[in-house]
């Protein structure tokens, strides 16, 4: 089984023993490992250093933790299936993320009686009301942040932002004054975690 780090535009130097790079192009940082890796501190702190080693090379293009392929032969598989990702890399070299997320009420499920059915009717039109407040404010941000492309995930609330690190200081002062809703909280700069998880996405 390999741990999946990240594509990056080629091996960076330092690696951590046992993390190889894989493919000829854009390559995959993997690491072999028998079963998948529990979430602790240190294995989050070791996922991190990999990504920012490959975001030292140029692009890079990390893959959320615990992500897994089941051997080296499905690894060349997976880099067939997504030609488009040195224009992918190209896209994030020398670029960050920052997220916006918003407390969105999960769909309840109905409780037994009568009316349980317009009740859950109910709840998921309030959702799809709640998407669309999400992406009429994504739209008013875009329009008022220094930021190159945006990913919306409207039923999560969640919103990210493409920005050059060069201008990441001033990303994130503007957007403390920005107006976001109650309760909204701002994080970055990450690794581009987002825009990757959209481009590694079956089309």
């Amino acid at each position: 089984m390999l741990h999946l780090y990240c594509v990056a535009e080629r091996v960076p130097s330092g690696l951590p023993r046992g993390v190889v790079g894989l493919g000829d192009g854009p390559v995959l940082l993997v690491e072999e490992v028998d079963r998948p890796q529990a979430p602790t501190l240190a294995s989050l702190r070791a996922h991190h250093a990999v990504i920012r080693a490959g975001e030292r090379e140029g692009g890079c293009l990390p893959f959320r933790f615990g992500e897994t392929l089941d051997d080296a032969a499905l690894s060349q598989a997976w880099l067939a299936e997504h030609p488009g990702l040195a224009a992918s890399l190209a896209r994030v070299r020398g670029r960050c993320e920052f997220d916006l997320k918003a407390p969105v009420e999960p769909v309840a499920e109905p409780a037994p009686g009568p009316g349980a059915g317009t009740r859950y009717l109910e709840s998921l039109r309030a959702q799809a009301r709640g998407g669309d407040r999400v992406a009429a404010i994504a739209s008013t941000l875009h329009a008022a942040l220094p930021a190159e492309e945006m990913v919306i995930d409207a039923p999560a609330g969640a919103l990210a932002f493409l920005v050059r690190v060069e201008d990441a200081d001033a990303f994130a002062a503007r957007a403390r004054n920005v107006e976001a809703p109650p309760h909204w909280r701002w994080s970055g700069p990450w690794p581009v975690y987002s825009f990757a998880a959209k481009w590694f996405a079956p089309v």
